[in-house]
């Protein structure tokens, strides 16, 4: 890992390294309270780093190291557990975090200074279905994760206290009716601005799957399956006013820039912006 230090004249200068506790390092996510520190998801390792920022943001250094177990029925992509996602809950008291491998979203309890993590539980999803990716509902206790082997979305309710849990409500597939799986692969998913629909990319049929949520936060229907322009749309991010959904288009080296109804439905314009195996996509 290394810092990238940007000085006045805009120019970025690498500041320093810190090793990874295991192999192919794919997701970071930063706090800033109640002291900077910095999460890693090691795919390939199996395992997730905290490190502590310097109030410069610098890594200062590792503060825990912890390793997942398990695994699922695919032989290939589930032979070992594989950390994809990390992120806290709403009211940043626990750490969730999505392992592909295993077939489970692990949920760490934060002390008062956020070190040591403490397991707390694990939520165990449908066999082979691969969580890669969870976003929260700012409001209502729910979360969604994304089913990257199995291309479907899972609803779960929490609850923190007294007990820490969550409860299965819902799995809705992500292809269109009568698609085959194979060949398929979903990815991302993001909650629009209003909160009144859930999106989700699939890699392989290259769309972006619409559910329509109640006033609740649950999933009540599947509105549509778009087709994008920007084959393997391994990312997407929305604007913060709700109006246009961006798609990193991996597999056609390009971002598509998608307008969304009324109705939530993003519609393509034939915007399409050339851009190197794009695999991201975050606004200011």
């Amino acid at each position: 890992m290394a810092d990238l230090l940007v000085s006045d004249a805009g120019q970025m200068a690498l500041g320093n390294l810190r090793p990874v506790s295991g192999a192919e390092p794919c997701f970071i996510l930063v706090n800033h309270r109640p002291q900077p520190s910095l999460v890693v998801a090691n795919y390939g390792g199996g395992s997730l780093d905290w490190y502590w920022l310097s109030s410069e943001g610098s890594l200062a250094r590792r503060g825990q190291s912890l390793a997942h177990e398990g695994r699922g029925p695919h032989p290939v992509r589930q032979a070992a557990p594989h950390p994809h996602h990390a992120a806290w809950d709403p009211q940043g008291m626990m750490l969730w975090v999505s392992d592909l491998g295993s077939d489970a979203v692990v949920a760490y309890r934060a002390t008062s200074a956020y070190l040591p993590l403490v397991r707390a539980f694990s939520v165990a999803l449908r066999p082979g279905s691969g969580p890669r990716m969870l976003a929260f509902h700012p409001r209502a206790p729910y979360f969604y994760v994304a089913g990257e082997l199995d291309s479907t979305v899972a609803v779960y309710r929490y609850a923190l206290s007294p007990t820490p849990s969550a409860i299965a409500e819902g799995v809705w597939p992500t292809l269109p009716d009568g698609a085959a799986r194979d060949g398929n692969t979903a990815a991302h998913v993001a909650l629009h601005p209003a909160l009144s629909w859930l999106y989700v990319s699939n890699r392989g049929d290259d769309s972006i799957a619409v559910f329509q949520l109640d006033g609740e936060g649950r999933i009540q229907t599947r509105l549509a399956v778009v087709k994008t322009r920007a084959r393997t749309p391994r990312h997407f991010a929305l604007t913060p006013d709700g109006r246009w959904l961006i798609v990193a288009g991996q597999g056609a080296n390009c971002l598509e820039v998608m307008a969304v109804g009324a109705d939530g439905v993003p519609r393509g314009l034939g915007s399409l912006f050339s851009l190197e195996r794009p695999s991201c996509v975050a606004l200011g």
